[in-house]
């Protein structure tokens, strides 16, 4: 049974993939990381100086909580979020995967889990001295593995995604950090299929592994 979701038919289809850019969310976002990346100058020698000595992991609850014609079809997903993210001369770069399972919630509709492995780049701002705003975007690949294969076809899909986000964070004792998050994906189907995942969790910093430091040389 075809499996992709469109509101332009009384139930999903599949049909050949179109990028349609979300381009007011996105300029939005892309203009305040550009901005917020200005007003850090570079080191003098920024190719002589060594990366950031700080490497920040985590993993988060999550939860998709909107609503549109997606929901039609399938019910909203749960899941876990893991990431890694490290401070650069540009901000910060961030990437992770995000799994989310999403079961079916009208008969005959297949269910999925969903992986959205992303890379982006963002900025850290400090709201208080226990508290900090991190913005960014990144660009990823969303897998949606469904229950079962189509007939001479596989249960594997993939999609080109793009996302938004903005994660609050608390800082506690001995270098563990509470994390509170919001993301908008935007998975780039013919139909675009929209989601607002919100999540909680907690992150742990520590000194980068000298391998990682020479990698990024």
């Amino acid at each position: 049974m075809p499996r992709t979701f469109s509101t332009d038919a009384p139930c999903p289809v599949r049909r050949t993939m179109r990028k349609r850019f979300p381009y007011p969310v996105f300029f939005i976002c892309s203009l305040i990381t550009v901005l917020s990346v200005q007003t850090s100058p570079l080191p003098a020698h920024a190719s002589d100086t060594a990366p950031s000595d700080s490497l920040e992991i985590g993993v988060s609850y999550i939860e998709n909580v909107n609503g549109n014609g997606f929901h039609d079809f399938w019910k909203h997903g749960r899941g876990v979020e893991l990431f890694a993210a490290m401070p650069c001369y540009c901000g910060s770069v961030q990437g992770g995967v995000r799994i989310l399972s999403f079961s079916q919630k009208v008969s005959g509709i297949q269910g999925f889990q969903s992986h959205y492995f992303y890379l982006g780049l963002g900025k850290k701002w400090a709201l208080a001295p226990w508290l900090g705003l991190h913005t960014g975007i990144d660009i990823g690949s969303e897998q949606m593995l469904f229950d079962d294969r189509v007939e001479g076809g596989t249960n594997l899909e993939s999609e080109f995604a793009v996302n938004a986000g903005a994660r609050l964070i608390c800082s506690m004792r001995n270098n563990w950090m509470l994390n509170v998050s919001a993301n908008y994906e935007v998975i780039l189907t013919h139909k675009p299929i929209r989601l607002v995942v919100a999540g909680v969790g907690i992150s742990y910093s520590f000194s980068t592994p000298r391998w990682v430091k020479e990698f990024l040389k």
